[in-house]
């Protein structure tokens, strides 16, 4: 399948079931496809500040047809499922330990579309916590033009702005959008890096990520969370 039959196969999929994913600009002919936790919100608002009108939402759905996808240019920005992983923990005001217990079973059930496409049991937690690949891949094919990341984001963010014809803009982090924590690599000690890699397997697959990055902490069997 083509990059754009790809994409509009998700949108198909994806009905009516979440506010914001993705964003679309019919003016300048492009498609933010947002992975949760991955500065989205720094990126919208930089889009509004350059006076760029979106329909996002409810409002995007329905929006486009698979004719329309082949004048578009579709985007994401991922992040390290490490880093990604503690980040959503403080979002939702998790404990670590609860968090890593979640991931192989509550966060991993999807929505339940039925005949009739109407999206069923999709709690926020759930949306947020899917694989980054859920946004950026359809049966390990990409369905992007353009995948960034959050590690590199000053230079992925003027590359994106040159390959739109857009003037550069900073992006700018609300304080209220940060969550305050230690650095992600001080929550690996006791093999919790064994339920993320589980889980995210296809984001450390597909998107480049280094799964053995926490190898040593691997070990321990009795898993002491911080």
């Amino acid at each position: 399948m083509t990059r754009n039959e790809l994409f509009a196969c998700y949108l198909i999929g994806l009905g009516y079931r979440t506010r914001g994913f993705p964003i679309i600009s019919p003016e300048h002919k492009w498609i933010f496809n947002q992975c949760p936790k991955c500065a989205s919100r720094a990126m919208h608002k930089a889009f509004r500040d350059l006076g760029i009108e979106t329909v996002h939402g409810e409002n995007a759905m329905g929006f486009l047809t698979s004719n329309d996808i082949n004048d578009y240019f579709v985007f994401s920005f991922v992040r390290n499922p490490f880093d990604r992983a503690v980040s959503l923990a403080h979002h939702f005001g998790f404990t670590w330990n609860n968090f890593v217990e979640g991931i192989p079973t509550g966060y991993k059930k999807r929505a339940v579309i039925t005949k009739d496409l109407e999206i069923i049991n999709w709690p926020n937690i759930t949306m947020h916590c899917q694989p980054q690949t859920y946004y950026t891949h359809i049966n390990g094919q990409n369905m992007t033009d353009f995948i960034g990341r959050y590690e590199t984001m000053r230079t992925d963010w003027r590359s994106l702005l040159n390959l739109l014809g857009l003037p550069h803009i900073d992006l700018e982090w609300q304080p209220a959008w940060k969550t305050d924590h230690r650095p992600y690599q001080e929550y690996y000690r006791n093999g919790e890096a064994r339920h993320i890699i589980e889980f995210y397997e296809d984001d450390f697959e597909l998107l480049g990520y280094d799964m053995y990055e926490m190898e040593e902490t691997w070990q321990s069997q009795d898993v002491q969370y911080l």
